[in-house]
């Protein structure tokens, strides 16, 4: 279809169907901008999808024409200015506006959209402070995104304690900060997933996660958080299934919950602190594992032999720490491990056998910078579906072939 013609005549095309209540024009090369696409003139509709085209300039007023509107996707265009050409459309539950090029704080009429519960001004330009945004007041959402963007966010996030209805936040690199005065009260929502992943400076856990028992995934990687590893986290949500702690300042030893968490399946505590031995029932207490990575700690002692437990881990990254002895004979028992990094550890002793009798959907192999030895291409000729192998740095014998 030639897109140049499609455009000049969309006005001619959609004018005469005023019937319409779904129109998704995703992707379709539409270009120029809002007030020429005559889309004001489509009163009835109620579902609207514009996403992913190359639209420029600001919301038009004229979109409160559309007062039946429900779902409005304008993502991924060029649109710029701020959000208060939306403001009066009051019926409005879902707003996608991410990846586009929205500045200035959010306007308080945005406040007016008491119906909207899920909304997505993520990878703009948006400044202010999450205290004095009228996110605050839209008691109706129930997942917010936000991330990729300039706002300010206190770690706390107190101001969403009245959304009782929030059940997801994504806050991905923006500014995160704490407040000098904390806060005793307790949020209303339950969420099922927060990411506040950003930048911060170095705050412990915030508290409103004490209070949270519907957790399904977590994300608090980059911003510098101290404290001990918090198995209360894992102990309080059942359902929770990915934990991403990655580059804090955690510190102290690898604890475990008090029970078998079953529904655990990533596990990122890397680039930390934590020290002392991992301990020797992790993989009882982890059975349900697809990854985990403790990479870049300063944990030591032997490599328990229960990793072996875990038939369901396809990544192992233990890499950089100070672990020694030899690869647990147990390793071999993992058949669904597709990737397995050792490197830079005090690893001795021989690959064991069973590794390349278990592992045979092993793909990348790193055990550079240990202090292994004896032969080594008889012990891995089995894994055919290798791709990447890391032997450098040891003290293997014999020949390449």
């Amino acid at each position: 279809m030639n897109w140049t013609i499609f455009n000049n005549n969309f006005r001619q095309i959609i004018r005469p169907i005023t019937t319409l209540k779904k129109l998704s024009l995703h992707n379709c090369g539409l270009n120029g901008t809002l007030h020429d696409q005559g889309l004001c003139e489509m009163v009835h509709l109620e579902e609207l999808n514009i996403g992913y085209n190359t639209l420029r300039d600001t919301l038009p007023s004229c979109l409160a024409n559309l007062t039946s509107l429900q779902s409005l996707d304008i993502s991924s265009n060029q649109i710029i200015g701020n959000l208060s050409g939306l403001c009066e459309m009051v019926h409005l539950e879902e707003l996608y506006i991410d990846n586009n090029t929205l500045q200035d704080t959010l306007p308080s009429c945005l406040a007016n959209l008491t119906s909207l519960q899920s909304l997505d001004i993520s990878s703009n330009q948006i400044t202010g402070n999450l205290s004095s945004s009228p996110l605050k007041d839209m008691t109706s959402l129930r997942v917010l995104r936000i991330s990729n963007n300039l706002l300010q966010i206190p770690i706390s996030l107190s101001p969403l304690y009245n959304l009782s209805k929030l059940k997801e936040f994504a806050s991905y690199s923006n500014p995160i900060y704490i407040e000098t005065m904390p806060h005793s009260l307790t949020p209303k929502f339950q969420l099922n997933s927060i990411s506040l992943s950003g930048y911060g400076y170095g705050a412990t856990f915030p508290r409103f996660l004490y209070h949270q028992y519907d957790l399904h995934y977590v994300d608090l990687s980059d911003i510098k958080l101290n404290g001990e590893f918090p198995n209360w986290l894992i102990e309080n949500n059942t359902k929770l299934g990915g934990l991403y702690l990655s580059n804090n300042s955690l510190s102290g030893p690898f604890l475990l919950p008090t029970h078998p968490h079953m529904n655990l399946s990533v596990l990122d505590i890397s680039i930390n602190s934590f020290s002392g031995q991992i301990p020797i029932e992790v993989g009882a207490f982890f059975p349900s594992l697809w990854a985990l990575n403790i990479s870049r700690n300063a944990l030591n002692g032997s490599i328990p032999s229960s990793f072996g437990d875990m038939s369901l881990l396809e990544i192992l990254d233990l890499s950089h720490n100070q672990l020694s002895d030899e690869i647990p004979e147990h390793f071999g028992d993992m058949s669904s491990l597709i990737s397995l990094d050792l490197s830079h550890n005090q690893l001795s002793g021989e690959i064991p056998e069973h590794l390349a009798i278990g592992c045979l959907s092993l793909q990348h192999l790193v055990l550079s910078n240990n202090s292994l030895e004896g032969p080594v291409f008889s012990k891995i000729i089995n894994l055919t579906n290798l791709v990447s192998l890391y032997l450098n740095s040891n003290n293997f014998i014999g020949k390449i072939l």
